[in-house]
């Protein structure tokens, strides 16, 4: 099946995102990466869909102690944990970071494996993901919003706003064990 963007006329060139077949997969993914890091949108406060994927978002981060990029610097009010670690940074000021190949992260660990994009705005998103993918080295990207994004290494397809609810939920429940 042909995933298109959700963007009409848009190309994103030959080599597009793998859509997950399963929800499941981002579990996987998160568990199997060395320094994963999540990146928070304002879109997530600022409508109605995105205030609905609160909770389950919240939960991952819990399970997983992600670390969070907070782009809104709103989000941040939300309760994580006290092992999480939250930092007010803009987005493209990030990307261009994850861009530097001496960049040792937020902490001074080392450089990110994956990161997670959640609640950024489609059209930014587009930009900064196809940045990524083509400026970065080593870097998987992963678009947990309800739109394909083909700059993604891998998205999920274009779903219904319940749907979304359901799959980070599903993730969030395989994290935290429920």
């Amino acid at each position: 099946m042909l995933f298109e963007s959700w963007q009409i006329a848009e190309i994103p060139g030959p080599k597009k995102a793998l859509v997950f077949a399963k929800p499941e997969l981002v579990v996987t993914m998160i568990q199997r990466a060395k320094r994963p890091i999540i990146v928070v949108g304002h879109n997530i406060i600022n409508t109605d869909v995105g205030k609905d994927a609160i909770g389950p978002l919240m939960r991952i981060i819990r399970a997983t102690n992600l670390t969070m990029i907070d782009t809104s610097h709103k989000i941040s009010e939300y309760d994580t944990n006290e092992s999480s670690t939250i930092t007010l940074m803009s987005l493209v000021d990030f990307a261009n970071r994850l861009q530097d190949p001496n960049w040792q992260g937020i902490d001074n660990k080392g450089t990110y494996d994956l990161v997670l994009f959640i609640g950024i705005p489609y059209s930014l998103g587009w930009l900064i993901l196809s940045s990524l993918k083509h400026f970065s080295s080593n870097l998987t990207t992963v678009s947990l919003d309800r739109f394909y994004q083909p700059h993604a290494t891998c998205s999920f397809s274009n779903i219904s706003a319940k749907r979304w609810i359901q799959y980070l939920t599903l993730i969030a429940n395989q994290l935290d064990g429920r």
